[in-house]
């Protein structure tokens, strides 16, 4: 096992805030671009394109956050796929982070 770990190397974490009713969607994208898996949770939070209701309330849009993490050639293929599924060129749509990972433990 350990040298099988050995030779993963060069990988990235990518990182996707997504609207909960786009999970699926994401999934699959990520899917059909080389990820073999993806850890999703629900998440909220705060960002300069807040909503209010008339009445001065924050509306909350739910979201998701999905983690893969793949080979480093992997990674551009799944951000072009999520960018062009989730419409990333236009404010408010979602956001992608891809990271290095200096060490990896328990990959399969």
């Amino acid at each position: 096992m350990l040298k099988r770990m050995a030779k993963v190397r060069n990988l990235r974490l990518i990182t996707i805030v997504a609207q909960r009713k786009d999970e699926e969607l994401v999934i699959g994208c990520m899917r059909d671009a080389g990820a073999t898996g993806v850890t999703f949770h629900p998440a909220s939070g705060t960002g300069v394109r807040q909503k209010f209701e008339r009445v001065g309330r924050l509306i909350q849009i739910e979201k998701t956050v999905l983690l893969t993490t793949v080979p480093a050639e992997t990674a551009p293929k799944i951000v072009k796929a999520v960018k062009d599924a989730l419409g990333l060129d236009r404010p408010g749509n979602g956001f992608i982070c891809v990271q290095r990972v200096e060490e990896a433990v328990g990959l399969l």
